[in-house]
């Protein structure tokens, strides 16, 4: 018979760090998506934009409180994350459809970010974000 496993404690907005980091990526994402192509993420129907999902992706990296993405998803009730990372609460399944949308460029550009912030890293990014037609982002 196996141990149930404790539950785990409920994140609270003292347990995360990085949100200078997170509002610095958003200004250069902005400036990267400036006449860039929407693709799917323009279709009204979605409710988890690009930059949300960049952004919360990115959070969870820089906050290793947060592991896995059910607790990516559930740290977005917290006020301060819909304030300064995304919009709104987040679902699990927007969360994973929006991973088959975003561009490769995107995610190389997103994990030299990660490694910038890391301790002994430099802090900062040398190269800016870039979004291209030809990428479905």
């Amino acid at each position: 018979m196996r141990t149930p496993r404790p539950p785990k404690a409920r994140l609270r907005e003292q347990d995360l760090s990085r949100w200078k980091l997170i509002a610095d990526f958003q200004a250069r994402l902005a400036t990267a998506e400036d006449g860039a192509p929407q693709g799917t993420f323009a279709d009204p129907r979605r409710r988890l934009h690009r930059q949300d999902y960049l952004s919360l992706l990115l959070f969870g990296l820089f906050n290793a409180v947060v592991d896995s993405m059910r607790g990516l998803c559930a740290a977005t009730a917290l006020g301060r994350v819909q304030r300064e990372v995304c919009t709104q609460r987040v679902s699990l399944g927007s969360f994973s459809e929006a991973q088959a949308v975003v561009a490769p460029d995107l995610w190389a550009a997103m994990r030299a970010l990660s490694e910038a912030s890391r301790p002994g890293g430099t802090k900062e990014i040398s190269q800016p974000l870039r979004c291209t037609a030809q990428q479905e982002i």
